[in-house]
């Protein structure tokens, strides 16, 4: 796949309207359980934009400084602040729908940051960790983490999807389970597509199914909860 500094700005500048839509639908419905997820268009705009800061210092002749904080700051929401911000969403989201599932919930959270704790905070710590590079159309971080031998690349992966998607998926809204699911696809074709790109590719696909965000947080209140075991056939 191909990417560049244009994909990421247009995906950022267009994610902009869609927290602020996504905001507003929140706020005329009264849902401040769903103002976290709101936020996410926002805070992918922000990760987008930091990428195409990455693209432009990796294309100028020759690379430009920037680059690499800016590939930190990519991967302190790829790594570190995604595992634990989705779980909260859902914890959030679950308090009006399975309020007999907060506790597991809380433990996903709490799982959230310590994965992202260990997956970002060896970079933040010593960012020539963190290597950037074009390769194929995408970017290859070259992030060199704590589990890099102890567990495998596929491994890391699910294990990654698994804490962020499945507390979604446990929450007990209907187009939250659909916007998980969705999710989970992009894990996977990013997964076929650019395995050495994996961060980058995944990480953009994710950011457009962001512009879902509106629609999920326009649910209508009395729509059926999904159990959590058929959520994926409902």
């Amino acid at each position: 796949m191909c990417f560049s500094s244009e994909a990421s700005f247009i995906a950022a500048g267009s994610l902009v309207p869609a927290g602020a839509w996504a905001l507003r639908v929140c706020q005329a419905r009264q849902r401040p359980d769903l103002l976290p997820l709101a936020l996410c268009p926002w805070l992918f705009a922000l990760q987008q934009a930091l990428e195409g800061l990455v693209w432009l210092g990796l294309d100028a002749p020759p690379p430009q400084a920037f680059a690499h904080p800016a590939a930190v700051g990519f991967l302190f929401f790829a790594h570190g602040f995604w595992p634990a911000w989705m779980p909260w969403c859902a914890l959030r989201a679950a308090q009006t729908r399975r309020p007999q599932l907060l506790p597991l919930l809380r433990f996903c959270c709490a799982l959230g940051v310590l994965m992202g704790l260990w997956l970002w905070l060896p970079l933040l710590l010593d960012s020539s960790r963190v290597l950037p590079a074009i390769a194929g159309g995408s970017i290859n971080y070259q992030a060199r983490l704590l589990g890099d031998g102890l567990l495998s690349h596929e491994l890391g992966v699910s294990s990654y999807a698994l804490v962020v998607l499945a507390p979604l998926l446990l929450c007990g809204w209907r187009r939250l389970a659909w916007y998980a699911l969705a999710l989970l696809v992009t894990v996977v074709l990013s997964w076929i597509v650019a395995t050495q790109a994996f961060t980058s590719v995944w990480c953009f696909m994710a950011a457009l199914l962001a512009l879902l965000i509106p629609w999920v947080a326009a649910e209508p209140l009395g729509s059926p909860s999904p159990d959590p075991a058929t959520a994926g056939a409902a």
